[in-house]
């Protein structure tokens, strides 16, 4: 289950190896931002097949925010 603070996102087409994470405040100014790089990891069907992926979650700490 996801916390109130948290989103999935779905992928579809070439798979990145590695995204920004950014915040803004309501304003437009930038509270946070972080480059992480991805591993997926297959959860079903085949190598030959395809199926789908999972990478772990992206965690992005805004300071003076309790996780």
């Amino acid at each position: 289950m996801l916390a109130s603070n948290a989103w999935l996102f779905t992928v579809r087409g070439p798979l990145p190896h590695e995204v920004t994470t950014r915040v803004l405040a309501n304003d437009g100014n930038l509270l946070a931002q972080q480059q992480s790089r991805l591993e997926w990891t297959r959860v079903g069907g085949s190598e030959e097949c395809g199926g789908p992926l999972t990478t772990q979650p992206i965690t992005l700490q805004l300071s003076g925010r309790p996780q």
